[in-house]
């Protein structure tokens, strides 16, 4: 009944949505087959090419208690540091084993039972764990050599890394919020540090979730030791590699993802530039950072998508039936991109495009106006000013400017990226700056999305260059991308702060910042699928 459900809410919203390709997207959203087989599930403990043996669960298909006969392709999924949720994922490897693949689960070096050492995300030897396990499942009793991999966020990571690795036996992957380089879209964005324990968590996460066995300090230890995009992060960043990925990739991202969306996005941007644009598709949905595709249970608490936003594992299970089984029936997603316009509220739900951003997207500038203003016509030069300090939004509020646009007077769809091109002076050498998008409805006010930068990096997170006080300078804040309907009557309204010192590191002294507003001032970039005002 739970399947059945999601399905039909999907479909019926895309009958709403997309007459012109309902049909193939229920045909897509519905594919399913009954499983033929039981499955036996093990621990083994595939052994890496420098001798450690990592800690997994693999069953395979099974007929009365024993394994079936036959040759079978395999499918990876979630290599994570996470013990507990590997302890938890029997019903998705017996999901796989039931439809006819071998299937395998591992903790990576150095968590669970796994030997090794763990220091930080993604490191070395990880990558060369992701080929050997790939290559490590098609050497097993059974397999027919047809290996695919899949997983959620670090599992997406692990994926990335198999492809880019290039292992002979891997056939396709299916990514999820993953990230494109955790400098940017986690530790570091804009080249701003997140404070560790309050927005910096995910070593907490580790650590709680690998009952203590990675210390958060080692993890944060190692990110504030490489406050810069140095060759630390180059060698665990995944988009700078994507080049050597040769096999389908179903990217999947989640528009509330405040982690991954942009670097999700960017992955799939980066694989079509590549020339992998046939091999390659997109789906965003209306999702947080969260597994999205629905099993038989919920096997964490919190960590599932509620069963109205998830989708069914038929759309995975179509995935690898299409490149590891050669099943005829097993649909491709509809078009290259499926992504979702929000709010639910008020957006038209699922649509299907050729490419991202849709080919009728047109960017639109904004221009800061003197008074306060947000408009297309950039009106008298002027400044418009705030400051930031050690202790803003902890003992002090925190200080801000905003612009804001008269009310539409139709329906936009924002559709892309946002870009502010910032052009102040600052009376220090360095200042943080957070650029907020909202919607102003009937009192209400929501948030669009955010963004960050570190003026020291505007030219180079690799080599920051300090401000001269006093010189006017523009710097690019990249917003992460959304896929939202703003309605008629609405009003935007862009907020630039140095941010709370209680969520980021701060910086270390006073600092004014002068924007340069109206003709020749700083300016917002939409990406706009419709007219404007």
């Amino acid at each position: 009944m739970r399947r059945f459900s999601s399905v039909v809410l999907l479909s019926v919203m895309l009958l709403n949505t997309c007459p012109v390709w309902a049909e193939d997207m229920d045909d897509w959203l519905s594919y399913d087959r009954p499983a033929t087989y039981e499955s036996i599930v093990t621990s083994v403990s595939p052994v890496m090419r420098d001798g450690i043996a990592l800690d997994c669960q693999m069953a395979v298909p099974a007929m009365d208690g024993h394994p079936a006969p036959g040759q079978f392709p395999g499918i990876i999924t979630n290599v994570i540091p996470y013990t507990i949720l590997i302890q938890t994922s029997k019903r998705v490897l017996e999901y796989w084993a039931g439809h006819g693949y071998q299937a395998l689960t591992c903790n990576v070096r150095g968590t669970g039972k796994s030997e090794g050492f763990y220091l930080y995300n993604n490191q070395p030897e990880e990558w060369c764990d992701s080929y050997d396990l790939v290559e490590w499942l098609a050497e097993q009793p059974g397999s027919n050599g047809r290996i695919g991999q899949e997983g959620t966020s670090y599992g997406g990571m692990t994926s990335y890394q198999a492809a880019i690795g290039n292992p002979p036996h891997l056939e396709a992957i299916a990514p999820q919020i993953a990230p494109r380089d955790l400098y940017l879209d986690d530790a570091y964005p804009g080249g701003v540090k997140k404070r560790p324990g309050v927005t910096d968590t995910w070593p907490l996460v580790v650590f709680m979730t690998t009952y203590g066995q990675v210390p958060a300090n080692r993890v944060w230890d190692a990110w504030l030791d490489h406050p810069t995009h140095d060759a630390f992060w180059d060698g665990i960043a995944i988009e700078p590699k994507l080049d050597n990925v040769d096999v389908p990739v179903f990217v999947v991202s989640g528009w509330e993802d405040y982690l991954f969306t942009c670097g999700a996005l960017r992955n799939y941007e980066t694989l079509v530039q590549h020339g992998r644009y046939d091999t390659t598709w997109l789906l965003a949905g209306p999702w947080p950072h969260i597994n999205m595709f629905e099993t038989d249970v919920c096997t964490l608490p919190g960590a599932c998508v509620p069963e109205e936003l998830r989708l069914p594992q038929g759309i995975l299970l179509g995935w690898f039936d299409h490149w590891l089984q050669d099943r005829s029936d097993a649909p491709l997603p509809p078009s290259h991109v499926v992504t979702y316009e929000g709010p639910r509220e008020v957006g038209d739900g699922w649509q299907m495009f050729d490419q991202w951003p849709p080919d009728d997207a047109v960017s639109v500038n904004l221009a800061l106006r003197r008074d306060g203003s947000l408009g297309t016509e950039p009106g008298r030069a002027g400044t418009r000013s705030f400051y930031q300090h050690p202790l803003s939004g902890i003992l002090w509020a925190i200080n801000h400017e905003t612009f804001t646009s008269p009310p539409l007077d139709q329906d936009i769809v924002l559709a892309g990226d946002i870009e502010l091109s910032l052009t102040a002076c600052y009376t220090k050498s360095d200042a943080n700056i957070h650029a907020e998008l909202y919607e102003l409805l009937n009192g209400q006010t929501r948030l669009i999305n955010d963004g960050w930068l570190k003026i020291s990096h505007r030219d180079s997170h690799v080599t920051p260059t300090p401000v001269v006080p006093g010189q006017v300078i523009t710097s690019l804040i990249e917003i992460r991308p959304v896929h939202q309907r703003i309605p008629a009557g609405a009003q935007l309204q862009l907020k630039i702060s140095g941010g709370g010192g209680f969520e980021m590191i701060p910086v270390k002294e006073f600092v004014r910042t002068d924007i340069v507003t109206g003709t020749g001032g700083s300016t917002l970039r939409l990406t706009v699928r419709g007219g404007y005002l």
